[in-house]
Order: C-alpha cells, then structure tokens, then sequence
C-alpha cells in the first residue's frame, strides 16, 4: 500500500516542479506583457482622442449651399466658397454670398469675408467687408452685422456707408425695421445728389 502511494504522488511531484519551473518564465513573460498592452494602449487612445478632435476641426465642405425659409415662408439662400461645422448648431462661411426674398419679389443680396450661421435660431454674425445690396439699390457697406434670416431684420453698431443712385449717408450702425424701413444710428450724415 505504500508502494502504491509513493507511485502516485511521485508523478504528481514531477508535474508541480514542471508547473513551477514554467511559471518562473510565464509569470515575468505576462507581466511584461501587460506593461506593453498597458502603454501602448493609453498611446493608442491619446492618438484617437487628438485624431478625433483634429478631425472635428476639419469638418468642412467646399461650395456650400444652405437654403430655408422665413417666418413668413420666403425663402433664403447661403453660398459660401468654404464651410466649417464649429458645432452641431453653428457652421463658419468663408467668402459668403447670401440671398434674401422680400415682398414684390424684391432681394436683399448679402456678401461678407466670413460669417456665422446659427441654424437652429437662423442667425448670422457677418465679419470682413460687409455688403447688403437692397432691390431699391441702396448698398450698405459696413465690417459687421447681424442678420436674423428667420425674420428678415438686420442690424450693427460699427461704422456704416451706405449708396443709391441718388445719395450718400454715414453713420454709426444701423437697424432694418421690416422689409423697406432702415434707421441709421449716431449722428448721420446724408448727402443727396440732384439731377
């Protein structure tokens, strides 16, 4: 009965120092293994994270159109020769074009160097050299302004010079009061042309 016993536990034995002998190389191997996994990985995420912002960045389209209507169903237009999503309710034009229908099928053309398009509210912040073409054939010409497209209102506090075939006015900004009214702000300085 001994003899039986010593039999089986010698393979057992046998077995554990091979299992123990392994181990010395297996437990250091996957150790070392975990360290790559570990720093590789926070190196990997970093570099998606950056890819994922710099791709946000560049979330852009060349010879953009955006068109709606307002609240009394005329429509508008937006062309820009680049468009950069900022955010998923805000796009940036570069070189922006725009075209408003008013009443009698009269259009407020709108140029601008840049220009920030909210579209849930449909407003716009223009920046650079701002120009409102109006239908009667006054131009304004101004650095900034803000255009409601949902209403038809505009409106700025920066210097502003407008043009007809008729006249010249300066002055210190500007408000559009429904589709054929403009107060001019400040002090302004009209000059009219006889024929």
């Amino acid at each position: 009965m001994i003899l039986v016993q010593k039999r089986m536990y010698q393979p057992l034995m046998k077995n554990r120092l091979k299992i123990k002998r392994n181990l010395k190389y297996i437990l250091p191997f996957c150790g070392f293994s975990v360290l790559l996994l570990v720093f590789f990985g926070v190196g990997l995420r970093a570099n998606l994270i950056s890819g994922a912002f710099s791709l946000r960045k560049s979330n852009y389209a060349s010879n953009l159109k955006y068109g709606g209507h307002n609240q009394k169903g005329q429509p508008f237009q937006i062309q820009s020769e680049r468009g950069t999503e900022i955010s998923d309710k805000e796009v940036k034009f570069d070189q922006l074009k725009a075209a408003v229908d008013l009443k009698k099928g009269e259009t407020l053309n709108i140029e601008a160097n840049q220009g920030t398009f909210d579209k849930t509210s449909k407003t716009m912040e223009l920046n650079g050299n701002v120009q409102l073409k109006h239908a009667n054939g006054l131009t304004l010409h101004t650095t900034e302004a803000n255009i409601n497209m949902a209403n038809g209102s505009a409106e700025n506090n920066a210097p502003i010079e407008g043009t007809s075939d008729r006249a010249h006015i300066k002055a210190k900004g500007f408000r559009m009061e429904g589709e054929n009214q403009i107060v001019f702000l400040g002090n302004p300085e009209l000059t009219i042309r006889a024929h």
